[in-house]
């Protein structure tokens, strides 16, 4: 579950039981599946937080294999005109950084 332009990232972790994974009241975390690690953003606000930046630069280094992550908003240009120019992520250059 990961929170979008169009959420409510407290209520998305109430509903969905993720209340635990709730930081100053965004929704992001990582979570172990068929051991490989994935990383959740929340980009609600059409950026990822500097919180979360910091977050994600600090589990990228504390994993020795691949990561998958997820957002609602491309960290690149996703070569769709609309969504490209109307939503796009805010602070792609921060996170591309990273």
């Amino acid at each position: 579950m990961i929170s979008g332009n169009h959420d409510a990232p407290i209520m998305l972790a109430e509903v969905f039981g993720l209340k635990d994974q709730l930081n100053n009241n965004q929704l992001y975390f990582s979570k172990t599946i068929g051991g490989y690690p994935f990383l959740f953003l929340d980009t609600t606000t059409g950026v990822v937080s500097d919180e979360q930046l910091r977050w994600l630069k600090k589990e990228l280094k504390s994993h020795k294999r691949e990561v998958v992550i997820f957002m609602h908003h491309p960290p690149v240009k996703a070569g769709v005109p609309f969504m490209d120019v109307k939503y796009p992520l805010r602070n792609k250059p921060a996170v591309q950084e990273i």
